[in-house]
């Protein structure tokens, strides 16, 4: 848009009419930058968290195992040390 049209229109309708159009086109511009832009690239990154959760899920699984075989293991050793 040229300066001669917006200056015709700030004479012709007044400036609180083209500051509103202003504002409603800045915020259509953001929300439209918004699902366009930023959202896609959010999805995949909650994609790749819930990924990352679930492999934390199974490492704390893992470890969970692990403790149960070690307290087994020093169990079974203090029973041998006593006998």
């Amino acid at each position: 848009m040229k300066i001669d049209q917006i200056i015709k229109i700030i004479t012709d309708h007044g400036y609180p009419i083209f500051f509103s159009i202003s504002i409603c086109y800045i915020v259509y511009y953001i929300w439209k930058w918004i699902t366009i832009d930023i959202k896609p690239k959010l999805i995949n990154i909650l994609d790749h968290i819930e990924e990352i959760n679930q492999k934390i899920k199974q490492v704390d699984h893992e470890i969970e195992k692990l403790n149960q075989k070690i307290y087994l293991l020093k169990s079974l050793r203090n029973f041998t040390n006593k006998n």
